[in-house]
C-alpha cells in the first residue's frame, strides 16, 4: 500500500542522504546548464531568423522578439527539464533500494557509479570519525 511504501522511501532518504544530495547538486547543475542552453539556441536562432534578408523590412527592432523567445524556450525547457528531474529522483531511488538491499554494493550498477559511492563512503567515515573526536561541549 502506499503508506508502508512512503515509510520505506523516507528511511531510505534519510540512511543516504549524503549520495542523494550529491546527485541532486550536480542534476540541478546540469538542469541548468540544460534550460540556459536551450533558451541561448533558440535566442540566437530567432535572432537569426529575425536578421535574415526575408524579415529586415517587417521587423524594427529585433529585441523584443528575441527576448520574447528567450522567456517562452526557458520556460518549455523548465517543464521538460521537471520531467527530466523527476525520472533521474526516481532512478537514484531505486538505486539507493538496491544498494540498502544488498548491503551498499549495487549489483547492476557500473563501475563509474560504484567508484562514486566509494569515494562517498569514504568521505562519510571520515567525517564520523572527525565528528567523534570532537568533545560535545565545543561548539
Amino acid at each position: 500500500a502506499f503508506c508502508p511504501a512512503a515509510l520505506h522511501a523516507t528511511q531510505l532518504l534519510r540512511r543516504w542522504a549524503l549520495q542523494i544530495a550529491l546527485v541532486n547538486v550536480v542534476g540541478d547543475f546540469m538542469m541548468l546548464l540544460g534550460r540556459v542552453s536551450i533558451a541561448a539556441t533558440s535566442s540566437l536562432v530567432a535572432f537569426i531568423i529575425l536578421e535574415s534578408p526575408f524579415f529586415k523590412h517587417d521587423v524594427s527592432s529585433p529585441l523584443m522578439p528575441v527576448v520574447f523567445v528567450s522567456m517562452l524556450s526557458f520556460t518549455i525547457a523548465s517543464v521538460f527539464m521537471a520531467t527530466v528531474e523527476t525520472i533521474v529522483d526516481s532512478v537514484t531511488l531505486a538505486f539507493c533500494d538496491e544498494c540498502d538491499r544488498t548491503n551498499g554494493s549495487p549489483a547492476n550498477a557500473p563501475k563509474g557509479l560504484k567508484d562514486a559511492i566509494r569515494y562517498t563512503k569514504q568521505y562519510e567515515e571520515e567525517m564520523e570519525s572527525l565528528r567523534e573526536k570532537i568533545p560535545e561541549n565545543t561548539i
